[in-house]
């Protein structure tokens, strides 16, 4: 038993030792090499590491050489087995003002390596409330609008059931 208790605290520290001292930095730079590859590029202003992630700031989302708008703040953050994407104030580029003339005040996307393949997302704004997911094998993402804002243009996008509004595209 003595043996199994040494194994699991020298299990317990690498893996504190590994969040810690990992280069957090490299995290976004990675994030930003893997989706230059569909196109997406992403540009902060500036960046800074802390002890569990790193946070971005007036990050610029564009696609295809498209400017679609501005996050004000990002925070990423890691624990190997579970990560979370924080971004605060969405203001879309001018290109995007005919879809939605608002903006997104939060967002949050969570992976786990329980689910593998899904990535939670949730939406916070102008638009309203919105929960769901996105999911990686069958290339989907799916949002439920739990509390309707101002869609605009949007909505000609969405569907409606019996549980309310929700956009449902493969990508």
């Amino acid at each position: 038993m003595q043996m199994v208790k040494k194994i699991f605290v020298i299990l317990l520290a690498f893996w504190i030792a590994t969040i810690l001292l990992a280069p957090k930095r490299d995290l976004y730079f990675f994030a930003q090499k893997k989706l230059q590859k569909s196109g997406i590029l992403l540009k902060a202003e500036t960046i800074e590491e802390a002890p569990l992630g790193v946070t971005l700031e007036e990050l610029r989302l564009s696609y295809n050489g498209l400017t679609l708008g501005t996050w004000k703040e990002v925070r990423i953050w890691s624990l190997i087995f579970y990560s979370e994407i924080d971004a605060e104030d969405f203001v879309p580029s001018t290109m995007l003002q005919y879809l939605f003339d608002g903006k997104i005040a939060k967002m949050r996307l969570r992976y786990s390596l329980l689910r593998p393949k899904r990535i939670t997302l949730t939406l916070f704004g102008t638009l309203g409330t919105a929960r769901g997911w996105i999911d990686l094998k069958t290339r989907t993402i799916f949002l439920q609008w739990t509390k309707i804002g101002k869609l605009g243009s949007l909505q000609k996008y969405m569907k409606h059931d019996k549980r309310g509004w929700y956009y449902e595209r493969r990508f």
